[in-house]
């Protein structure tokens, strides 16, 4: 073999080292990549969290086999003081 030779074959094997280590870090630096951007990111604060006007909720009633319980869920939730919510029943019999 020779010397043009080994010097090909040992410039491939650091360019393949090369490329490995630069996958491994950026597998190592993004994670802290990540973390940055999140820190720098604006959070919503609990202020403009109250202030919207669209929270609704869901309530899901479920009985299986108890369909006589439902009328005094249904009406323990209507005497309730907050009213932007939505109650989904399912009952199986």
């Amino acid at each position: 073999m020779g010397t043009s030779t080994k010097t090909a074959v040992t410039f491939r094997f650091m360019i393949w080292i090369i490329i490995i280590q630069l996958l491994f870090s950026i597998c190592f630096l993004f994670p802290v990549i990540l973390l940055i951007i999140s820190k720098l990111k604006k959070k919503p604060t609990l202020n403009a969290i109250k202030s919207a006007k669209t929270l609704d909720y869901g309530i899901i009633v479920t009985a299986y086999k108890q369909i006589d319980l439902i009328p005094d869920v249904i009406n323990s939730l209507l005497n309730l003081n907050y009213h932007r919510y939505t109650v989904y029943v399912v009952a199986d019999k």
